[in-house]
């Protein structure tokens, strides 16, 4: 694209760009103006959000994984035509409304994408609330299909309004993300959320979502998916899994080759292995003797067994 782009005229690539940027603020005027009000079905106050579409998008770090960022924007998709990190076979560029990142090595690189602006929807939310979320209010979801990790239900992204008089300039927290079950649940507040807020009239455009912190300088090692309970367990059941055949393979080959013993007699410590039934015997006979005599006592009774 760059080549065909430095070949074309001038006036082609400025009119080329004038398009784009034409269609994309048409999708979020649009859509700002279909799915960014909501009513609250009890009392029938509206409230308006259309002014909390940004560009290019907000940013939230994982609760779970310090190399992992959302993207995303609400009534509107995030717009990253300007950062060649994403890919935009991962995170469709002006269809995205949550694309997560992964920081490698200090370069942000799109790794899923969990909503979509055809999906996108403003409404009431009347479920069960989250960890943060007081009360039943506002929320934004958008989803990206069926997850396909193990977990019922789809690839969805919510985002939670809740009311603070004080956040003019809304305030951005992670409740809860989840690889797994494909899920992504932000907590956004901001005055608009309460009781009584007046729509925002005209006036600038909201300012562009915070940038994601730059890390450490350095090389950085990605803290990635790898770490998790299920992969560790994982791993040490291989291991153990490895170590006893390698054991048992190499104890019996040394004792045929070397010391010239039968294979039904060459298995590695087979005295000590033999005896491991009668010992766990006497175990169990051993702990049975104490519960008895512990449960006499508790009675105010009973001999101890000889």
């Amino acid at each position: 694209r760059f080549w065909i782009q430095r070949s074309l005229p001038i006036h082609t690539c400025v009119a080329e760009e004038m398009m784009r940027q034409v269609m994309l603020a048409a999708v979020v005027v649009g859509v700002s103006g279909q799915n960014c009000q909501v009513s609250n079905p009890t009392t029938g106050e509206s409230f308006d959000f259309s002014s909390l579409i940004t560009a290019p998008y907000y940013t939230v770090n994982s609760v779970h994984y310090a190399s992992y960022w959302f993207y995303f924007n609400i009534c509107g998709p995030i717009d990253y035509a300007n950062d060649p990190t994403l890919n935009p076979d991962i995170c469709v560029p002006g269809q995205s409304t949550c694309c997560e990142v992964q920081d490698i090595d200090n370069k942000f690189e799109a790794s899923a994408q969990y909503g979509m602006l055809s999906t996108g929807a403003l409404s009431w939310w009347t479920g069960e609330l989250p960890a943060g979320v007081p009360e039943a209010g506002p929320v934004y979801m958008s989803t990206n299909g069926t997850c396909t990790k193990g977990a019922l239900g789809n690839v969805e992204a919510s985002v939670f309004f809740v009311c603070d008089a004080n956040a003019v300039t809304p305030q951005i927290s992670m409740i809860d993300d989840n690889y797994w079950e494909c899920y992504v649940k932000i907590i956004m507040r901001t005055s608009l959320a309460c009781a009584g807020s007046s729509p925002p009239g005209p006036g600038p455009p909201p300012p562009p979502g915070p940038a994601p912190p730059a890390p450490p300088p350095g090389p950085q090692k990605s803290i990635g998916r790898e770490g998790t309970p299920e992969d560790t367990g994982m791993f040490l059941c291989i291991f153990l899994f490895l170590f006893i055949f390698i054991y048992i393979g190499a104890g019996m080959a040394y004792n045929i080759k070397v010391k010239g013993m039968d294979k039904y007699d060459a298995a590695p410590n087979k005295e000590f292995w033999v005896t491991i039934p009668g010992l766990i015997g006497a175990g169990f006979e051993f702990t049975k003797v104490k519960v008895k005599e512990f449960i006499d006592k508790r009675r105010g009774g009973g001999y101890a067994t000889l």
